[in-house]
């Protein structure tokens, strides 16, 4: 329900949303939502849970050039470095 809300913002630029318990697996409709947000440059992930999926909804975003999980997740025995590569040097 979140995602829907912030994707009415289109004009939004910077967007924290680091220590509100976010957690799970952003769904392909999430992602799709999220995409919205063409001007979004900042977002603040840091202190939630994610799966690290979020990474391949995140590259969605056009705009995005900062970026922050600090400690949003165990990233386990891997990486996705593929789906990093994929969101736009600044």
């Amino acid at each position: 329900m979140l995602i829907w809300e912030l994707s009415h913002l289109t004009n939004l630029e910077e967007l924290d949303l680091s220590e509100t318990g976010l957690n799970g697996t952003p769904n392909i409709q999430d992602c799709k939502t999220l995409s919205r947000l063409k001007r979004l440059k900042s977002i603040n992930l840091s202190d939630n849970n994610f799966n690290k999926s979020i990474i391949s909804c995140l590259t969605a975003l056009p705009s995005l050039k900062i970026l922050d999980l600090t400690s949003s997740f165990s990233w386990g025995s891997s990486f996705p470095v593929q789906g990093m590569f994929i969101l736009k040097e600044i």
